[in-house]
């Protein structure tokens, strides 16, 4: 069975981000992770509370975190609480 995202290192890294207030919020999140050089594609699932993101990149969850300690926000931060191989947790501030 082939699969997407396995060969050359390549997979998904996925951000589960905390205390989304609004869609508006997790539009925000899933434009900034798509502007991300190296990101073919992301899904979300959920708009408000815990949002989870499937990022497709062949980058590391360690440097997508990079990214995001980086990113701007209108009106909120997005805090980084953990960050395992292939897992990233966030907290809406």
């Amino acid at each position: 069975v082939w699969s997407r995202g396995t060969a050359g290192g390549a997979g998904d890294v996925i951000i589960e981000v905390a205390n989304v207030v609004d869609i508006k919020q997790s539009i925000a999140i899933k434009k900034m992770l798509e502007a991300i050089p190296g990101v073919e594609e992301v899904t979300k699932e959920g708009v408000k509370g815990q949002v989870k993101y499937t990022v497709q990149t062949n980058m590391t969850a360690e440097t997508v975190t990079e990214h995001i300690a980086d990113a701007k926000f209108d009106g909120f931060t997005l805090d980084i609480e953990d960050q395992k191989a292939k897992t990233i947790n966030c907290t809406v501030k």
